[in-house]
């Protein structure tokens, strides 16, 4: 689930890279549309696959994002650091 999720942002970033968009509006834009697709998707997987109720599913989205945003954010630190 976690990595279907990450399937428009792979998808958004092969494309800007091919056509680098000279204007930020496309790329922005393309990137809100996988913010928007990736939510979804978690919040159909949590329902559908995790077998959970809207109701935790929809506190539980936000909480996923946040804690692996976090999670990476201090990866990618600690790998800075380091070269």
């Amino acid at each position: 689930m976690s990595g279907a999720a990450l399937l428009p942002f792979a998808f958004v970033a092969l494309l800007t890279g091919i056509f680098s968009f000279q204007s930020m509006d496309i790329s922005s834009g393309l990137f809100l549309f996988a913010i928007c697709l990736a939510v979804l998707m978690l919040f159909s997987g949590l329902t559908r696959i995790g077998k959970l109720a809207e109701r935790p599913a929809s506190l539980a989205v936000p909480l996923m994002v946040i804690v692996s945003a976090w999670i990476s954010r201090a990866l990618y630190r600690e790998m800075l650091m380091h070269f």
